[in-house]
């Protein structure tokens, strides 16, 4: 699951990278919606760490 998650990540990150290659000015997305999409990841990823790190205290109190 862990990695599924981390790949998930990868993909959203790479998406909006492309997006800001986009030929025109008009068709990149503003600073502020990068910005937004990538601290949604950022969230979402620190998220998954305590998810993770909550599996990992269970696992070592069986």
């Amino acid at each position: 699951m862990m990695n599924e998650n981390y790949y998930r990540e990868i993909q959203e990150a790479a998406r909006v990278a492309v997006k800001c290659t986009r030929a025109t000015r008009e068709e990149r997305p503003k600073m502020t919606e990068v910005d937004a999409q990538l601290e949604g990841l950022r969230v979402t990823k620190t998220k998954h760490q305590r998810s993770d790190l909550a599996l990992a205290m269970t696992a070592l109190r069986i």
